[in-house]
């Protein structure tokens, strides 16, 4: 069986989930085979629940990716209550890829959330503000199973004729043992770019050098064998101000970044003291990859950090030093600890990772048990 329907099948591991959000502003794309079905499109979702085919045992939230899907189309899609407890996307505007699991060359509509694989269904995949979905079609048996492209970096105005940089990434994804994916980002060398009509090719950096010359808004797409053209990004032509000739464009370096949840100096009971820690990670251009965080202790002499592996904390023999580990890729998130924390001095630190690999400043705030 395909990975992706086993790891469905299988219900995965769960993160610990933020607070249910009553609707979210997001958008969603959908590329099919031949050309885009659904160019990038901002919606939002709402609280409740939808049946697709009319079972009210197979209810879909509508503040999730599936839900978004419905509001951006118009409900124009089709599928089927799979075994997995979720709806298998098969018909989308028109376009079907209907795969049966013994047919090891069909295709099947998969989707991915802030340019990250989906391992959970659409309707168990709650949504957040800013949140970006992309449904393709993808393959059982292929050689490469296709990813998505993204023009991560290009200016939003360029002179008539001037000659301008446009950033080309491509994503990967790699699977473990237990199935636990784990997507890659690197230049997206030899990608074609067409800019307004002409098409130019994108160096061992992923850079694209590219002109317009015709004035007003240019559509900028990068395509490449194996892989899921990117958005169409605009460019405005003699709109204002324009970027140094050949420059890469607007390039997202920096990461975004990040509150807690616990005031910084805070004293707690031992009965109030936090099980759950909570923050948020601000938007960015490039999405969301990874959020880490950090949990010190000091109990007199002895000192401590709390293992996101093991789920406990491990001794140190160095004090306030001890390894980040990841909880997710929400904005909003939260970590449910095993037990309460007990008397001590402790510090939390957290940071986020964009979609393409630039992290965040470090937050840090510290706080005690009595």
């Amino acid at each position: 069986m395909h990975k992706l329907i086993a790891g469905l099948a299988a219900g995965l591991v769960v993160l610990v989930a933020a607070p249910v959000a009553l609707g979210a502003n997001v958008s969603v794309r959908v590329e099919g085979t031949p050309d885009t079905l659904l160019p990038r499109t901002a919606t939002s979702t709402t609280t409740g629940t939808f049946t697709k085919d009319g079972s009210p045992s197979h209810l879909c939230a509508r503040n999730s990716a599936t839900g978004a899907l419905e509001a951006a189309t118009g409900g124009n899609w089709a599928g089927r209550w799979a075994s997995f407890g979720d709806y298998e996307i098969q018909t989308i505007r028109g376009e079907t890829h209907k795969s049966e699991a013994n047919d090891a060359s069909g295709t099947y509509w998969s989707f991915w959330l802030n340019y990250k694989f989906s391992s959970t269904g659409g309707c168990g995949t709650p949504m957040q503000d800013g949140d970006d979905v992309l449904f393709f079609p993808s393959c059982f048996g292929c050689a490469q199973e296709p990813t998505p492209l993204r023009i991560a970096g290009i200016p939003t105005s360029a002179a008539q004729g001037q000659v301008f940089g446009v950033r080309v990434v491509q994503y990967g994804v790699t699977f473990d043992s237990e199935f636990n994916a784990t997507t890659t980002i690197a230049p997206a060398a030899g990608a074609a770019v067409n800019a307004g009509g002409q098409l130019f090719t994108a160096g061992a950096d992923g850079i694209a050098h590219v002109r317009v010359d015709a004035q007003g808004v240019a559509g900028v797409r990068a395509t490449k064998d194996g892989f899921v053209r990117s958005a169409t990004e605009p460019v405005c032509v003699n709109c204002g101000t324009t970027p140094p000739p050949g420059s890469p464009g607007a390039a997202d370096t920096e990461g975004p970044a990040t509150t807690l949840g616990i005031k910084n100096g805070k004293v707690f009971s031992r009965k109030k003291a936090p099980r759950t820690l909570r923050g948020k990670v601000a938007s960015d251009p490039s999405g969301l990859s990874a959020v880490k965080i950090r949990l010190l202790r000091k109990d007199g002499k002895k000192c401590s950090f709390f293992s996101g592996g093991r789920e406990r904390f491990r001794k140190t023999h160095l004090c306030w030093h001890g390894a980040f580990f990841k909880i997710g890729d929400r904005a909003n998130w939260s970590y449910l600890l095993p037990k309460r924390l007990g008397r001590g001095r402790y510090r939390l630190e957290a940071y986020g990772i964009d979609g393409v690999l630039n992290r965040g400043p470090i937050k840090r705030i510290g706080f005690r048990v009595r």
